[in-house]
């Protein structure tokens, strides 16, 4: 070996001892054994990943999942298709860890393989017919498990840019007549018997004065056009829906609106000392957290120390989970319901399967509650999952209980987005918190 007496290095060239010149030797042969060790086991990792994906293709992530799942394996990932059967093919069990920490820990060892399955099922036509040699060779070209992972965030990434940039699609233009039908085949529509003097199947516009016991009605001469044209007039299709429906709708129109699902400036990975994160790193979701705080719901990102805080206070109907300490929204099934009530006539057909004024069907069990709302026309039924959380290292934040506020504002999907464009954005310039309070 090599003594070195001083903490700097020789600014003058000196003579190699015999020694040194040995120990160079060594390091150089000790070089070249470990590169054929790594270059063994990175073909021992391709081959292990090319056995893992078609065990997956011939048996299915269904069946594996269930089989999984029948053997105690808890824990899914929104977000990886198929990380619960990574858990199954690497026997690590993310679902029986008893700490955060040791949550994490898991994730981390399971991750790898679930981001390659993906990479894998998503680009399958390139290596469907290698053979194992020829796989080894890709899974290398490709840069490994890493360089999989890599490439499939990468394309997510980019799929999501496009569709964030995608122009809103233009509705086929109805004709007047077919507004006029949509008008008076609305849900919130009210039927009274038939005016004698009236043809069947006729429509028009009337003016109308509750006098008493009876109305007053005055016949408009109109055109369809004309009538087609106070269809914004027209009352909501959710009028008459039942108030757990129109609660939960608007509270997720309006936690979407003002605190929708994000990216944070945490990095999956360590980033080197005097380096910052940037695109190359993976960064950790700040997903919005609802959390039923008491006597209302409070909306904030995970992870973020900035942004906007919705508090959602109920009026005129009161969730059974409300009341109860602590307890969070399911991301994954609140982004499913989400999407399920966002448009109005898709809403008013789960209104429609409501019994004895509800809409939803809620089943407890501990501190779990499940919410089930079912599509009338379909039979599709969507769950919103409630329960007790251990946040961990995925922080988020309450609504004080100072903040007194002293209006409200009900408003449309359109209208929150342009408030969230314009006015929230100056706010959010301007202080490192704001607080929003939405009263539904």
């Amino acid at each position: 070996m090599v003594g070195v007496s001083s903490n700097s290095l020789p600014e003058l060239p000196v003579e190699l001892s015999n020694e040194a010149v040995a120990e160079l030797a060594r390091l150089q042969a000790e070089h070249a054994s470990v590169l054929v060790v790594e270059a063994n086991a990175i073909d021992r990792r391709g081959g292990l990943l090319f056995d893992q994906y078609r065990f997956v293709r011939a048996f299915g992530a269904v069946s594996i999942n269930a089989y999984a799942k029948a053997h105690g394996f808890t824990y899914e990932a929104s977000n990886l298709t198929f990380h619960v059967s990574a858990q199954s093919l690497l026997n690590i069990n993310v679902g029986a860890a008893t700490t955060e920490k040791e949550r994490e820990a898991l994730q981390n060892a399971v991750r790898p393989l679930a981001y390659a399955l993906a990479a894998l099922d998503k680009w399958h036509d390139e290596h469907a017919q290698m053979s194992r040699e020829q796989f080894i060779a890709y899974y290398r070209e490709q840069g490994c498990m890493t360089g999989l992972r890599d490439r499939y965030l990468d394309d997510k990434r980019a799929s999501g840019k496009k569709l964030a940039s995608k122009p809103r699609e233009v509705a086929a233009a109805q004709s007047s007549e077919e507004i006029v039908d949509t008008i008076l085949d609305n849900p919130a529509a009210k039927e009274i018997a038939a005016l004698p003097d009236m043809a069947t199947g006729t429509s028009g516009l009337m003016m109308f004065r509750h006098e008493g016991d009876k109305l007053r009605l005055v016949l408009l001469n109109a055109t369809p056009d004309q009538m087609a044209g106070l269809s914004g007039l027209a009352p909501s299709a959710l009028d008459n829906a039942p108030a757990d429906l129109r609660f939960h709708r608007e509270m997720l129109l309006a936690g979407g609106a003002f605190v929708p699902d994000m990216l944070s400036n945490v990095t999956r990975e360590e980033v080197p000392e005097g380096d910052e994160p940037n695109e190359s790193y993976t960064l950790l979701p700040a997903n919005a957290i609802y959390l039923v705080d008491g006597d209302h719901i409070s909306i904030a990102h995970a992870r973020r120390e900035d942004g906007l805080i919705v508090q959602v206070q109920p009026r005129d109907y009161r969730p059974d989970y409300m009341g109860k300490a602590d307890l969070f929204f399911d991301n994954l099934t609140r982004r499913r319901l989400g999407n399920a009530l966002t448009g109005e006539m898709d809403a008013e057909a789960y209104a429609r399967s409501a019994h004895e004024g509800e809409a939803v069907v809620a089943q407890r069990r501990g501190k779990t509650t499940t919410l089930t709302f079912t599509h009338k026309d379909t039979g599709e039924t969507v769950n919103l999952i409630v329960k007790p959380r251990n946040m961990g290292s995925i922080w988020t934040y309450r609504v004080s209980g100072a903040f007194a506020p002293v209006a409200h504002a009900v408003l449309d999907p359109e209208s929150a987005a342009e408030v969230e464009r314009t006015f929230l954005r100056e706010l959010v310039k301007k202080a490192p918190k704001v607080l929003i309070s939405t009263e539904k």
